[in-house]
C-alpha cells in the first residue's frame, strides 16, 4: 500500500482525536480506520466542494482521485491475510428501494471497498434493526444498536456501513495469578484501585522527550499487530501529551525503532465502550458541506445533488486483559520476582493514556483511543475510533466526487496525488469488507459502481431506504461483519425516502498478544485519573521483552504490545506525568505520529503493568469532517458527487462511526508509564518496569501495512 494512504490514516486519527477530546475529557476510543473507510465510500461519489472537503479531511488529496479507492481495495485484500490474530473489516451499502444510484458508483464501491450492496426500505424501522444486526454480527456481538431510533426514515436514500473487529492474544500473555488490585493515578492526589496485570519480558520502550512520555509496544501473537501505549512521564501529564501529539509526532512514535529490552510491565485491565455521532466532528474538521442538504454534492452517487449525509454514527468497544485484547483465557503463570542480581524496569500504565492499534506490515492505524476516567464506564470520556474505517468509507465517496468537494475530501483524507486513481487502487489491496446499498431505482453511474467494486472490493445491493426495516438490515450486516460487536450503526431517522446510496465499511480485528498476560496475576491496583484521584481497576502484569521508546517532544513513553504473528501491534502512548495526557494530545501531530510509528528500538526486558479495559464509542462525522476541511460534502447546495449520480444532486447527510475494543490478558478484540527500578540484592543489571498507572493514549497498528486501525484514550 502506498505510504501516502497509510499516513492519511494516521493523520485522520490525530485530527479526529484532537477534535473529540474538545467535547469529551474522559476515556475515548474509536476506529479511525472504520470512519475513514465509511467516508471514503462517500468520497467515491462526491463532487465539487464536497469532494475537496472530504479529501482534505481524509488527507487523501491526490491529482488522481481514483488512487484512494484503488489503494483501499489493495488494503482490504491484504487485511484478509493475518493468521495469528482475528482481524476482519466489512463494508456494506444499504440503498433505499427504488432509489436511483449510479451504477458506476456501486461498481466502484463493490470493487474498491469489497462492499456488498443491499436494497432496503428505510421507512420501515425493522430494517434499521436488520442493519444493526449486521453490525452486531460483524463485530462478534460487541457493537449493538449502532443506528439509534429515528436515524433512518422515508427520506433516507443510502446508508454506508463499515464494521471492524479485532481480537488478538498478547505475544507474551500476562499471568492472571500476578494480577492484583493496585492504585491507578487519576491525578497526583487521587487514585483508584484497579486490577493491574504484571509481567516481566522483553518489550520495546521508547522515551520521546517532545511528548514527555514513554511509548510501550505490546505485540500480539504473530507480531503483525501491536498495541502502543503512550504513557506520560508525569502522573498529570496526559493533557500535555495530548496537546503535543500531532500528525508529525505520531509518525515519529510509529517510525521510531528500538531493540526490545527486559522490562516489568504493569498495566491495568480495562474495558472501553464509546459511541458518538460524526456530523458535528467532521464538519468542524472541514467537511461541512457533506452534511448540508443545500451544499452537498454526491452527484457521483445519484447523478444529481439531492443527496447529503444526515449523520454519522460510530461505536467502539475494547477490552484489555492478561491474554490480550477481548479474550480472557488464562495462560501459564510465571513469577514476577527478580532473578538474582537484577534490577527491573517496570512500565506501569497507571495514569490516563493514549493508545492505538497498528498493522505492522501495512503501517495502518486501525484504531485509536484515549483512557482517562472511569475504566468501567463507557461514557466518562474515553475515545476510540477506527481512522482506517472512516477513511475507507469516505474514500469510496471520494471516488464519485468532483470539483471543490473532491479537493476538500482529498485534503482531509491526506491523499493529494497527481493521479487520483492511485488512492483507490491502493485501497483495493487493503480492504476486505465494504458494502454499498443503493436505493431501488436510483441512477448510479456504472463507472462509479465498477470502481467501487474493483478498488474497494465492495458488494452493491439495492434496497428501499424508505422502509426502516432495511436500515435494520444494514445494521445487521455491520453486526455480522464485526462479529456482533457493532450494533445499530445507523440510528433511527438516518435513512429516508430521499436517501439514494449508503456506503458501509466494517472492520473487525481480534488478536492475541504475542506474549499473553497471566489472568492469575491480574490484581486491582490504582489507576491515576489525576494527580489527586485514583480508581482501582484490574491491572494485568507481565515480565517480558517489549519495545519501549521515550519521546521527549511528547513527554511520553511509547510501549508496543505485539500480537501473535507480530504483524499487528498495539501502541500505548503513556505520558511521563500523571496529568500529562492533555499536553501529549496537544503535541501529537501528524508528524509526531509518523515519528512514533517509524522509531525503531530493540526489545528489552520490562515488567508491563496495564489495565484491562473495554471501549465502545459512537459518533457522527459531519461536524468533525467539516471542521477538518470538507464541509461541501455535507452541504446539499455545494456537494459535488457527480461521479456517482451524473449530477450534483447528491450530498452526504451524515457519517456514523462506531468502534469497539476490549483489551485483556489474551490480547485485543476490535502508556509508556513512568517506571521505577525494583532492586534485588547482589551484582545486578537493570530491568526496567513499565507501569501504565495513569491516563494514557494508545493505538493498534498493522505492522506490515503501517495502518492505524484503532486509536484511543484511557483516563479512568
Amino acid at each position: 500500500m502506498a505510504k501516502n494512504l497509510e499516513r492519511s490514516f494516521r493523520a485522520v486519527a490525530i485530527d479526529l482525536f484532537r477534535e473529540l477530546r474538545k467535547e469529551d475529557q474522559g476515556n475515548i476510543f474509536f476506529s479511525p480506520f472504520s470512519i475513514q473507510a465509511a467516508f471514503s465510500m462517500f468520497l467515491a461519489g462526491s463532487g465539487g466542494v464536497t469532494h475537496e472537503e472530504i479529501s482534505k479531511v481524509l488527507h487523501v488529496m491526490t491529482k488522481n482521485p481514483g488512487d484512494v479507492h484503488v489503494q483501499f481495495r489493495d488494503l482490504l485484500k491484504t487485511i484478509e491475510n493475518h493468521k495469528d490474530v482475528t482481524l476482519a473489516t466489512a463494508n456494506k451499502v444499504f440503498v433505499q428501494d427504488g432509489a436511483k444510484i449510479q451504477e458506476e458508483y456501486l461498481s466502484r464501491v463493490k470493487e474498491s471497498y469489497l462492499s456488498a450492496v443491499e436494497n432496503t426500505d428505510f421507512s420501515d424501522d425493522t430494517n434499521r434493526a436488520k442493519i444493526n444486526a449486521w453490525v452486531e454480527n460483524q463485530t462478534k456481538n460487541k457493537i449493538k444498536d449502532l443506528l439509534p431510533p429515528g436515524s433512518l426514515n422515508a427520506m433516507t436514500r443510502i446508508v454506508l456501513v463499515n464494521a471492524i473487529y479485532f481480537k488478538g492474544n498478547w505475544l507474551n500473555q500476562f499471568d492472571p495469578a500476578s494480577t492484583r488490585n493496585q492504585p491507578f493515578f487519576q491525578t497526583k492526589k487521587k487514585t483508584i484501585d484497579v486490577p493491574m496485570m504484571s509481567r516481566k519480558g522483553n518489550y520495546r520502550l521508547i522515551d520521546i522527550d517532545a511528548l514527555n512520555a514513554r511509548i510501550l509496544e505490546l505485540p500480539y501473537k504473530g507480531e503483525s499487530m501491536s498495541m502502543f501505549l503512550l504513557v506520560p512521564r508525569e502522573v498529570d501529564g496526559l493533557e500535555a501529551l495530548e496537546n503535543a501529539l500531532t500528525h508529525e509526532m505520531l509518525e515519529k512514535v510509529i517510525s521510531t525503532k528500538g531493540a526490545r529490552r527486559e522490562l516489568t510491565v504493569v498495566l491495568p485491565k480495562f474495558k472501553l465502550e464509546s459511541s458518538f455521532t460524526l456530523r458535528k466532528t467532521l464538519s468542524k474538521l472541514g467537511m461541512p458541506s457533506a452534511f448540508n442538504a443545500d451544499e452537498a454534492d454526491f452527484s457521483g452517487i445519484t447523478g444529481d445533488k439531492s443527496l447529503f449525509v444526515s449523520e454519522g454514527y460510530h461505536k467502539a468497544f475494547l477490552e484489555v486483559n492478561e491474554e490480550g485484547s477481548e479474550a480472557a483465557a488464562a495462560t501459564r503463570a510465571s513469577g514476577l520476582g527478580c532473578a538474582f542480581g537484577e534490577i527491573e524496569e517496570e512500565v506501569r500504565v497507571d495514569r490516563p493514556f493514549l493508545f492505538f492499534i497498528k498493522d505492522g506490515p501495512l503501517g495502518v492505524v486501525l484504531f485509536f483511543g484515549k483512557v482517562s476516567l472511569e475504566l468501567r464506564n463507557e461514557d466518562q470520556g474515553n475515545i476510540f475510533f477506527s481512522p482506517f474505517s472512516i477513511q475507507a468509507a469516505f474514500s469510496m465517496v471520494l471516488a464519485g466526487s468532483g470539483g471543490v468537494t473532491h479537493e476538500e475530501m482529498s485534503k482531509v483524507l491526506h491523499v493529494m496525488t497527481k493521479n487520483p486513481g492511485d488512492v483507490h487502487d491502493q485501497f483495493r489491496d487493503l480492504l476486505k469488507t465494504i458494502e454499498v446499498f443503493v436505493q431501488d431505482g436510483a441512477k448510479i453511474q456504472e463507472e462509479y459502481l465498477s470502481r467501487v467494486k474493483e478498488n474497494y472490493l465492495s458488494a452493491v445491493e439495492n434496497t428501499d431506504f424508505s422502509d426502516d426495516a432495511n436500515r435494520a438490515k444494514i445494521n445487521a450486516w455491520v453486526e455480522d461483519q464485526t462479529k456482533n460487536n457493532i450494533k445499530d450503526l445507523l440510528p433511527p431517522g438516518s435513512l429516508n425516502a430521499m436517501t439514494r446510496i449508503v456506503l458501509v465499511n466494517a472492520i473487525y480485528f481480534k488478536g492475541n498478544w504475542l506474549n499473553q498476560f497471566d489472568p492469575a496475576r491480574t490484581r486491582n491496583q490504582p489507576f491515576f485519573q489525576t494527580k489527586e484521584k485514583t480508581i482501582d481497576v484490574p491491572m494485568m502484569s507481565r515480565k517480558g521483552h517489549y519495545r519501549l521508546i521515550d519521546i521527549d517532544a511528547l513527554n511520553a513513553r511509547i510501549l508496543e504490545l505485539p500480537y501473535k504473528g507480530e504483524s499487528m501491534s498495539m501502541f500505548l502512548l503513556v505520558p511521563r506525568e500523571v496529568d500529562g495526557l492533555e499536553a501529549l494530545e496537544s503535541a501529537l501531530t501528524h508528524e509526531m505520529l509518523e515519528k512514533v510509528i517509524s522509531t525503531k528500538g530493540a526489545r528489552r526486558e520490562l515488567t508491563v503493568v496495564l489495565p484491562k479495559f473495554k471501549l465502545e464509542y459512537s459518533f457522527t462525522l459531519s461536524k468533525t469532517l467539516s471542521k477538518l476541511g470538507m464541509p461541501s460534502a455535507f452541504n446539499a447546495d455545494e456537494a459535488d458527487f457527480s461521479g456517482i449520480t451524473g449530477d450534483k444532486s447528491l450530498f452526504v447527510s451524515e457519517g456514523y462511526h462506531k468502534a469497539f475494543l476490549e483489551v485483556n490478558e489474551e490480547g485485543s478484540e476490535a502508556a509508556a508509564a513512568t517506571g521505577y527500578p525494583l532492586e534485588c540484592g547482589g551484582a545486578f543489571v537493570e530491568i526496567e518496569e513499565v507501569r501504565v498507572d495513569r491516563p494514557f493514549l494508545f493505538f493498534i497498528k498493522d505492522g506490515p501495512l503501517g495502518v492505524v486501525l484503532f486509536f484511543g484514550k484511557v483516563s479512568s
